[in-house]
């Protein structure tokens, strides 16, 4: 759903308040799926296009990659080629479990001991304005809030 009104209450490093008149858009985004790795690589470089946008781009890029990362057949994949390449260089990793207990905390930002469940570091959202081509991209850590505006960006189709 497109947002109509453009108004927003924001707090300290744009930090969306939960406040009555932001309610909505609180709702809004905890229905609004995060966008896959593809867009915010495409995302990350449509930013990089200018310089004053580039660490936005940047920021956008190293989101997808630990998205990515945070596949759990890519997780596999990594910890193999991690410890083979340990093992040919005479290093060998302490243990199979501890090295994949490193990485997996790696991985998921160490944010889901006593769970395990995985998860990304951070998440982007895109909720769009009506009657415009530009949405607001909004972050979220893995524990889901707070939630910040972090750029305004035009529509997801158009890139």
């Amino acid at each position: 759903m497109a947002r109509a009104d453009l108004r927003v209450a924001l707090g300290p490093g744009g930090e969306i308040l939960e406040v009555p008149e932001n309610k909505e858009l609180l709702g809004e985004i905890q229905e609004t799926p995060v966008l896959p790795p593809a867009v915010l690589l495409k995302l990350g470089a449509y930013y990089k296009g200018y310089s004053t946008n580039e660490s936005l781009g940047n920021h956008l890029e190293l989101a997808a990659l630990l998205n990515i990362v945070n596949d759990p057949e890519i997780q596999e994949g990594v910890l193999e080629v991690l410890e083979r390449t340990a093992a040919a260089a005479g290093r060998p990793l302490a243990s199979p479990e501890a090295s994949s207990d490193f990485w997996e905390d790696f991985f998921d930002c160490n944010s889901d001991e006593g769970t395990e469940k995985g998860g990304c570091c951070f998440c982007i959202r895109y909720i769009p304005f009506s009657n415009t081509n530009l949405g607001m991209l909004i972050e979220t850590s893995q524990q889901k809030k707070p939630y910040y505006v972090i750029g305004v960006s035009p529509a997801l189709a158009s890139l």
